[in-house]
Order: C-alpha cells, then structure tokens, then sequence
C-alpha cells in the first residue's frame, strides 16, 4: 500500500481519529478532514514535537457541555486530558521516557489552547 492515499472524514475525534492514526503507518499519504482543526492538529503536533511515537488516541467527551477526559497511547509512555469547560480549566498529564523530550510538548499546547494560567510540576521517576 506504499503508494496509496486514505481519506478520513470526521478525523478530529472518536472514531475517525484513531483510524487516521492507525492508516498513517500503512499508506503513503493520508488525508485528515475534520470541523475543529485545532483538536486534530494539537495532540500529534505535541507527541512529534517531543520525538514521541503516537500509538492510539481514546477520548470520551461528556454530554450537555461537559468536558473531555482522553489518553494518547506512546511508544514512550503517555498523555492525559481532563477538562472542566465549567470552571474553565483543563489539565495535561506528560509522561514520557527514553529520548523524548517532554517539555517540548508544552508549546504546542500553549498555541493551541491559549491558557490564561499555565502551572507546571515535574516528577522525575526513577531516579534516586
């Protein structure tokens, strides 16, 4: 399939993003249309930014305006998402080992979402 092109529609969440992701590995080109360009670019932009490898996007989205809560699967780890539309608050968990380089995530994540506030912790593991 080196020379074909896959075409996703509805590629930003759910369903349609998790098949973008897993088509990337087995065709040359694939073309991602969505309506929020913003949720579709982020999450893979932050995970290349770091030098990490994408495996798997899962997020759950509440109803009546409520918010998001997801993970996307690394080679090298993980990272999370919870949101609180309601009190205006979102939360980003980064873990990442080997190479990666995690910190790098935190930009795109700044483009993307524009935070107002932005609080950073670090909690090395394994090391003594």
């Amino acid at each position: 399939m080196s020379k074909s092109v896959a075409i996703i529609t509805g590629g930003s969440q759910g369903i349609g993003r998790a098949t973008a992701i897993r088509l990337a590995r087995d065709f040359s080109s694939v073309v991602v249309v969505a309506r929020d360009r913003t949720k579709l670019e982020s999450t893979a932009a932050a995970v290349k930014e770091a030098g990490a490898t994408l495996l798997h996007i899962h997020l759950h989205t509440f109803s009546d305006g409520g918010g998001v809560s997801g993970v996307a699967v690394l080679a090298e780890s993980h990272i999370s998402v919870h949101t609180w539309p309601e009190k205006g608050y979102a939360a980003f968990d980064v873990f990442m080992c080997g190479d990666a380089q995690p910190r790098k995530a935190l930009d795109v994540f700044k483009a993307a979402f524009n935070p107002g506030r932005m609080v950073l912790g670090e909690h090395k593991r394994g090391v003594l």
